[in-house]
């Protein structure tokens, strides 16, 4: 018979550098760049959206920003960015935009004019017509741009 040789145990060569396999990491609070209380537009929400990422963690959408599972005209399935770039010009496409932003100052500004609650209350409140949508859209743009105080 043939000598029988030893195995062969074949190591891996070890990386020179660690592989980091993707560590899940918790998305901090994100840095305002600017004096608090704050208070952001429509468009400055719109024009941000890792904010909103920073702010929630995750995109957010509408229906449940809002507590409720149906809205007029769109899906509730819409993210946050969305409603604050919808093109409407009637007054439940400035609902959703100013409402959006309404929702995300109430979360970062202790001192906006509505709490969260009261945003969402209000916006709920006002989805039945495009008249009560359109006048909640003019109060909760007047918050927006800091012309309503607490």
């Amino acid at each position: 018979n043939p000598p029988i040789d030893p195995p062969i145990t074949l190591t891996p060569p070890s990386p020179s550098t660690p592989i980091d396999p993707g560590t899940p990491t918790i998305p901090s609070p994100p840095f305002l760049p600017f004096t608090s209380p704050f208070t952001g537009t429509c468009n400055y929400w719109r024009t941000h959206p890792q904010i909103i990422l920073g702010i929630l963690g995750w995109w957010g959408n509408v229906g449940h920003a809002f507590g409720v599972t149906s809205l007029p005209g769109f899906s509730p399935g819409l993210t946050l960015p969305q409603a604050l770039s919808n093109t409407r010009t009637d007054g439940l496409g400035e609902l959703y935009r100013e409402g959006t932003a309404s929702f995300l100052n109430s979360l970062v500004n202790h001192k906006f004019p509505y709490t969260t609650d009261q945003v969402r209350e209000r916006f709920a409140s006002s989805l039945h017509s495009n008249k009560a949508a359109a006048t909640q859209a003019h109060l909760f743009k007047m918050a927006n741009e800091g012309k309503i105080k607490p």
